[in-house]
């Protein structure tokens, strides 16, 4: 839902305040002479009014534009019911790192390495970093009250236990393994890659070129780090550097990996990072749950669409 309606919500936004202002024409049933108020745009002397561009807009994005709309709505009745609400603070705050976020994506697809370099970059599109950032978050706004208030409702009633917080504890500030690894469909296919790399095969080649896991192949087979007590971990924390492991089944498929290095956990006890537990948990629950919960909301809800 996220990335549909993040396209879209400018579109969206005005083909809403547009709405009104058709349906009062449309009641009245009275044509009268066009007032400049009602010109949104000029070009070559031919006037857009307000009521053709508002048409457009919903015949081109009417759809999405609902679609958001009742979902939101929902919601919103949903939390009154909690008498749950979120703050202007609460919306500036996580505006703001989304839009941190966004912009840092930005270059990184860009390849950029310092925000100058994109202040740079934007100033030859005729675009000020102030200006774009500002676009971003005007975009994101109605999105983000709808993800607070979602947020905020599931989050009365997550619990967790000691043993789920342990397990964060030990897949965030535990013994860390890096790797890299091939994904292969079957176990025969395995044993034959596994084969090559031992008759000094190029590992990297190989995972381009064989691995069915594409985003770690377009890395030569590189994996992010992972905890040492996942199911990969202790299949590979005994070996040495550079050592191959034995093929290794999960619901992904048939795994060959080469150990790069194992780094050691953190010094931190569990007491000391057990607030930032709390909230790992509770996010991996949430994230869990807000999808589901959605659909069911909106499956009992009774909408007209009268448009």
């Amino acid at each position: 839902m996220r990335n549909r309606v993040r396209k879209t919500f400018l579109i969206m936004v005005l083909s809403m305040l547009t709405i009104s202002s058709i349906a009062v024409t449309a009641q009245a049933g009275e044509k009268k002479k066009t007032k400049e108020t009602d010109i949104v745009i000029e070009i070559n002397g031919q006037k857009i009014t307000r009521k053709e561009f508002g048409e457009f807009l919903i015949q081109s994005y009417g759809d999405v534009a609902l679609d958001f709309l009742v979902k939101k709505k929902v919601v919103e009745q949903e939390a009154r019911k909690h008498d749950i609400t979120v703050t202007e603070e609460e919306q500036k705050e996580r505006l703001e790192r989304s839009a941190d976020a966004q912009i840092q994506m930005m270059m990184k697809k860009s390849g950029l390495e310092k925000k100058e370099d994109l202040e740079l970059l934007l100033f030859k599109k005729g675009v000020t970093m102030d200006k774009m950032r500002k676009n971003i978050i005007t975009s994101l706004k109605n999105q983000t009250i709808l993800e607070l208030l979602v947020e905020k409702i599931l989050l009365e009633n997550i619990t967790y236990t000691e043993d789920e917080l342990t397990a964060a504890y030990d897949d965030t500030f535990g013994p860390k393994i890096f790797a890299r690894q091939i994904v292969l469909k079957t176990r025969k296919k395995a044993e034959e890659v596994l084969t090559k790399l031992k008759g000094g095969a190029d590992f990297a080649k190989l995972a381009k070129k064989d691995s069915i896991d594409r985003a770690s192949a377009k890395r030569g087979g590189e994996m992010m780090p992972f905890s040492i007590y996942t199911t990969l971990g202790k299949s590979v924390s005994k070996l040495k550097e550079k050592q191959y492991s034995d093929i290794i089944q999960t619901g992904y498929g048939y795994h060959v990996l080469q150990l790069i290095k194992k780094v050691p956990g953190s010094d931190k006890s569990f007491e000391e990072v057990l607030d930032k537990l709390e909230i790992i948990v509770k996010r991996e629950k949430l994230n869990q749950q807000v999808q589901p919960w959605l659909k069911e909301l909106f499956e009992k809800s009774k909408v007209e669409i009268l448009l």
